[in-house]
């Protein structure tokens, strides 16, 4: 979990425009954490973790190339070899090693607020976050609560950190269940349609709790959608809209009867738009503005559908 927290920090700090964990780095730290304690327990060491202080230092000075932590892993190699330099470290007056605590803290300490608060916070993240912080901070008011419980569970309730972290897993795990909610709008093909179909995408993000930007983002899409659906006449009826959302992907269904609308996997390049002139025409709108992350369209008989999803 320290990796996991340290490694989403990083990728914070080296892209401004963050909205979610990249699960392949993470995936990098992790295996690196793990052969660091298997080599470090092999040769009758202490165990290792990534050092959150070292990402506040980053953080707080802007360096953050990998060139740095190269020339600082090599340098920490030839120390390793010499033990009494420690002793310089740890002969530091408690007053300096307090205050570069509170330096490096105060940077991670708002880095996590600013992860936490980079999605819209609806009742379940809310109980998540609150619930977890009060049975924590209560191991300060209640000790004695705690020290009552059973030897094997003491593990876990023997500190306020462990406390606040299984607390948050566990309620996570509890309230993934039933995460993905939909609603849906049937509409027909006219001019004052388009209006309904992008309220109800975003009054559907409101209460999903998706966040504002990704609400705008779904609603221009299927409004696009429509659109196109419009002009080409090809449904034979409504047309319904259905959006869901979990904490990571953003759903839009369109439903109907009729002729397929068809849209590329992905979003064409301008020399494929050039090529191919009168499919360029209908999208040409389509694809100035957002295009979604995976399209899908099929058809079975009449029925067709055509499934949008948007990555958080």
């Amino acid at each position: 979990l320290r990796v996991i927290g340290v490694v989403i920090t990083c990728q914070q700090l080296n892209d401004s425009d963050w909205k979610r964990p990249e699960m392949k780095s993470i995936q990098g730290g992790v295996l690196a954490d793990g052969i660091g304690c298997a080599v470090s327990g092999l040769l009758g060491g202490m165990g290792l973790s990534a050092a959150p202080s070292a990402v506040g230092v980053s953080k707080a000075t802007g360096a953050t190339s990998r060139y740095i932590a190269l020339a600082i892993g090599f340098w920490f190699s030839v120390l390793a070899c010499f033990p009494k330099i420690a002793a310089i470290f740890l002969a530091l007056p408690m007053s300096v090693v307090g205050a570069g605590l509170i330096f490096t803290g105060s940077f991670m300490i708002v880095g996590g607020i600013n992860i936490v608060t980079m999605q819209a916070m609806d009742t379940r993240k809310t109980f998540i976050i609150g619930i977890s912080l009060l049975l924590g901070l209560s191991y300060k008011v209640v000790p004695h609560y705690f020290a009552s419980l059973p030897d094997w569970i003491h593990p876990i309730t023997g500190s306020l950190l462990t406390i606040a972290t299984c607390s948050g897993i566990l309620l996570n795990l509890l309230f993934t269940i039933g995460m993905r909610r939909r609603k849906s709008i049937s509409v027909n093909v006219d001019e004052t349609s388009l209006e309904q179909v992008t309220a109800m995408i975003s009054e559907s993000g409101k209460s999903l709790g998706s966040r504002a930007d990704m609400n705008q983002r779904v609603a221009s899409t299927a409004g696009e959608v429509f659109r196109l659906i419009q002009e080409r006449a090809l449904a034979d009826g409504p047309v319904n809209f259905s959006a869901s959302f979990d904490e990571f992907t953003f759903v839009l269904e369109a439903t109907y009867k009729g002729v397929l609308l068809h849209l590329p996997p992905h979003r064409p390049l301008p020399h494929d738009l050039v090529e191919e002139l009168p499919f360029s025409l209908g999208l040409s709108g389509f694809l100035q503005g957002t295009y979604p992350d995976r399209v899908e369209c099929k058809a079975k008989d009449s029925l067709c559908t055509v499934r949008l999803e948007f990555q958080y």
